[in-house]
Order: structure tokens, then sequence, then C-alpha cells
């Protein structure tokens, strides 16, 4: 049977870090690049993404933003986010969206993999986490 492979939506305004994401999971998904919180809701306007990576602060809608959106339309969306400056009102409105994992730049990538690998588990099973993605499914 041929699983076909996660949607992966990532988007940060900060390019560098966005390309670099993107180059080191687009072996394991169909990754999704955008460069702010209003390019991500289009992106999930034209087709809804299996999980995603969102930078806090993204100018005028932040990653949380865009999932408080995704919530109001009723789509499933498993979110990490990443962000500078991890304040209690950040992670307050992380835990409320769902208990999204935040990650605190800069981070190594083994710890967004970990915790990306967390999130696909905790809304849709061990199997849907990518096979050499993670350290105990190679």
């Amino acid at each position: 049977m041929v699983i076909a492979r996660r949607r992966l939506l990532i988007a940060d305004d900060d390019a560098a870090l966005r390309e670099t994401l993107c180059e080191a999971l687009e072996d394991h998904f169909d990754v999704v690049p955008a460069e702010d919180g209003e390019h991500a809701i289009e992106c999930l306007d034209r087709e809804p993404a299996d999980a995603a990576v969102f930078d806090v602060q993204m100018g005028e809608v932040s990653g949380l933003d865009v999932l408080e959106t995704a919530r109001r339309r009723e789509l499933v969306l498993p979110t990490l986010f990443m962000t500078a400056r991890p304040t209690d009102e950040v992670l307050r409105r992380a835990a409320v969206l769902g208990g999204s994992p935040v990650l605190t730049k800069p981070f190594p990538l083994l710890s967004l993999i970990e915790s990306l690998c967390e999130v696909l588990t905790r809304a849709y099973g061990r199997e849907a986490v990518p096979a050499g993605l993670s350290p105990d499914r190679n």
C-alpha cells in the first residue's frame, strides 16, 4: 500500500529560515512555503495542509492568527510554532488553539523534527510520521 505524502505548510517571513526548513523537510513532505501569515491563509484556501510550521510574528497576520482562521473554518491543522520571544501570551494562545508546541528560535533542526513528529502522531497516529524522519522509525 502506498501512503500519500503529507502536505506541510511552512510560513516564516525570514526567507533564509523558511528556505532552510523547506529544504530539510522536502524529502519527507510536499512542502508549501509561505512568506507571511496572509500568504499562508491563501495557501490554505487553495488546498488545505496536513500540518504546519508557523512563525509567530509575521507582520499583520501572525502564525497564531493563521491557526485561528483555520480553526474557524473547521480545518484540522496540526501546527508547530516558532518564535524568538515565547511570551506568556504566545504560550497561552498556542495552548488554547490545541496545545501546539512552541519552539524558541534559534533551535536545532532535530528539535523541530521531533516536535513535528509529535504533532503528526497526536493528530493522525504513528503511521503519519514519514519513515526516515523520526529517529526511531528508520
